[in-house]
């Protein structure tokens, strides 16, 4: 599309994309009351202040993706099916309203992107900026990247690979399990949902809760491990540590009555502290052990304490209330 009106596409009939591995781009207000189909390559249709209604079919094969932009509007009796994957490219809101079941990767890239029924993506999803919104949930089935924007899980979800949070705000408002690992380094995880992860914790940055969202909690079945240089933020949430966890740099910040839950052997091998900032102090309840096994300075911990463990200071000190 270069200028004036966006030109409009109307397909009632069969369009295919076969041949091409590249990307061919279609920029117009898009209606599909036909079949849609592509065979290899990439095929973008919309744009980012395209609008339209599509009832049709679209159809993806392995490798293959189909790409979508705009304003554009999927309800009840469209569908999209095979073994390829979506890309959301371009701004603007669009919704499917049900009928997906394509096989391949998910891809938002730009704009929103909402899902009104819940629906299962049998790959891996990836949010690099934008808003992916599943309103009844999501069931994925791979690995989830999330680079930046936002994640909205509204509810039940779950994720059986692994989770890789860099700068996205994800918003678990139903109970999230996570069949890997989870590395945070950035953005925040909030909600009203439980989160629970099967393998290992990796929380380099970041916040776990934010203001004004409903508490909610992560529970670390596989472990936490506290590492790098940046300060973490722990507001009005719930975190459990099921599995053996350390705490080898950076500083934790407390908020508005958090609760950390040792329950599994916390070892501390730095000199950091996790300091109260604001709002209701934060709680610690030791139910294992946790050891300050490293580091010649101080610790601090500035929680309510309940010890029903054990604590062991084999270095420098380590300041507890």
């Amino acid at each position: 599309d270069i200028t004036g009106a966006i030109s409009t596409l109307n397909i009632n009939s069969s369009m295919t994309k076969s041949a091409g591995s590249g990307i061919s781009k279609m920029e117009f207000n898009l209606n599909n009351s036909g079949a849609v189909t592509v065979n290899s390559g990439e095929l973008w249709l919309g744009d980012t202040n395209a609008s339209g209604t599509s009832t049709g079919s679209f159809t993806v094969d392995a490798g293959a993706f189909l790409g979508l932009g705009g304003n554009l509007t999927f309800p009840a009796g469209s569908s999209f099916t095979g073994a390829g994957g979506l890309i959301y490219y371009a701004g603007g809101t669009s919704v499917i309203g049900s009928g997906y079941d394509l096989a391949g990767p998910l891809d938002l890239r730009a704009g929103t992107l909402e899902f009104s029924s819940h629906e299962n993506i049998s790959d891996n999803l990836s949010v690099k900026t934008g808003t992916l919104r599943f309103v009844q949930g999501a069931t994925v089935t791979g690995n989830a990247t999330l680079t930046s924007g936002t994640l909205e899980l509204a509810a039940a979800s779950s994720i059986s690979g692994n989770v890789t949070h860099l700068l996205t705000n994800l918003v678990a408002d139903g109970d999230l399990p996570v069949g890997g690992g989870y590395a945070q380094s950035g953005g925040s995880l909030s909600g009203a949902g439980t989160v629970t992860i099967t393998g290992l914790f990796e929380w380099s940055g970041g916040h776990q809760g934010v203001t004004g969202a409903a508490r909610g909690a992560t529970i670390a079945n596989g472990g936490m491990v506290l590492s790098g240089p940046s300060i973490r933020h722990f507001r009005d949430r719930v975190l459990t540590l099921n599995g053996p966890s350390s705490w080898t740099d950076g500083s934790l910040y407390l908020y508005d009555g958090s609760v950390l839950n040792v329950n599994s052997p916390l070892d501390i091998q730095s000199d950091k502290s996790m300091s109260d900032i604001t709002g209701a102090i934060s709680t610690l309840n030791i139910n294992s052990s946790m050891t300050k096994s490293a580091g010649s300075g101080i610790s601090k911990m500035e929680f309510n304490l309940n010890n029903s463990g054990a604590v062991t200071v084999n270095s420098g000190e380590l300041w507890l209330g």
